[in-house]
């Protein structure tokens, strides 16, 4: 039986990603409660009007593990579908930048694209409301320091009915990070090869695979079906650390992010002062996370938190990692 060099290159990498991804979760892990674009991945099967799409959207490197490393590949969420979605081409470009915000020409977004996916005839397994990952065929060599910006050129076959759209961030979005750049149109449209964008939007709900590092994730929840926001007082925050059997971490938190620093004998760099020091915890069943409770606190409402961890995988040796950083906003509930 033939098999070709990129099939195989799409299964060795799949192996990979099995058996050391980490989970990056940008901007938080939650799969519930947000709102939803056609765009990135999804069909709007009657009117097929976003059968074609470009999407490209930049990931903060205080998001981002402050080690080198390899993403294998990206998580999703579809919302209203559990079914296959049919991909006669997905191509995923992924692109170091110093740039913070994103323009409106797609080439000009890019300066070092690397092509970790081209596919055609790409079936992929939605389930509504849950992560599915994507896997790379080459995968992405971060570099510890920078932005990354994805660019996703999608064309879908279609789906017979209804309507599938992809997670964005939402309740409410976070309007203070870099905003999306996208372009549409229907089937033979020639949108998944559109050289500028048309639209801007709040950014996508995704994961990254990472190879192996410890990394932290945040999730919070709605508090009921009718309420308003994520991140909400009375609420509360799922911490989570994703790292090997046995690994020690102690998360902490400060109002915002600061100045990257280095403390000799840790790998990578803080981006998080330990203001507020978390107790110490060992991951018996990764990932682990402890809740966080959010107080009733009005005056609370609107402030800014980011949060990081230090952690030592037994995995990986003894060495001691500083995680990659991720950050919230107070809402009213």
């Amino acid at each position: 039986m033939h098999i070709t060099h990129s099939l195989l290159a799409l299964g060795l990498c799949a192996a990979l990603s099995a058996q050391s991804s980490r989970i990056v979760a940008y901007p938080q892990d939650t799969t519930t409660f947000s709102s939803g674009n056609i765009v990135p991945l999804g069909s709007f099967g009657p009117t097929s009007n976003f059968e074609e799409g470009r999407w490209q959207q930049l990931i903060p490197a205080t998001h981002l593990p402050t080690t080198q490393g390899l993403v294998f590949g990206m998580s999703f969420i579809c919302q209203t579908l559990t079914g296959t979605m049919t991909y006669p081409s997905l191509r995923i470009t992924m692109s170091h930048t110093t740039a913070t915000t994103l323009g409106t020409t797609f080439a000009s977004n890019l300066p070092t694209p690397v092509l970790v996916l081209n596919a055609t005839n790409l079936p992929v397994n939605w389930v509504s409301r849950g992560w599915v990952q994507i896997n790379f065929t080459t995968p992405f060599a971060y570099n510890g320091t920078d932005n990354i910006v994805f660019d996703i050129q999608k064309v879908v076959t279609p789906i017979a009915s209804g309507i599938a759209t992809m997670e964005t961030d939402g309740n409410p979005g976070r309007s203070d990070l870099p905003p999306t750049r996208y372009a549409f149109g229907g089937v033979g449209s020639g949108a998944s090869n559109a050289t500028t964008a048309s639209f801007s939007v709040i950014p996508l709900q995704v994961r990254l695979a990472w190879q192996r590092t410890p990394s932290l994730f945040l999730k919070s929840d709605r508090l009921l079906s009718g309420s308003t926001n994520v991140f909400a007082i009375t609420g509360s925050i799922d911490v989570g650390l994703d790292a090997g059997t046995g690994a020690q971490w102690v998360a902490f938190l400060d109002a915002g992010f600061t100045t990257p620093y280095t403390v000799p004998g840790l790998l990578g760099f803080g981006r998080v002062l330990p203001t507020v020091v978390f107790p110490v915890r060992t991951v018996t069943t990764a990932p682990d996370s402890f809740n966080l409770p959010i107080p009733g606190l009005t005056g609370l409402v609107g402030a800014q938190f980011a949060m990081q961890a230090l952690a030592i995988d037994p995995t990986l040796g003894s060495n001691v990692f500083f995680t990659n950083a991720a950050d919230f906003i107070v809402r009213t509930n």
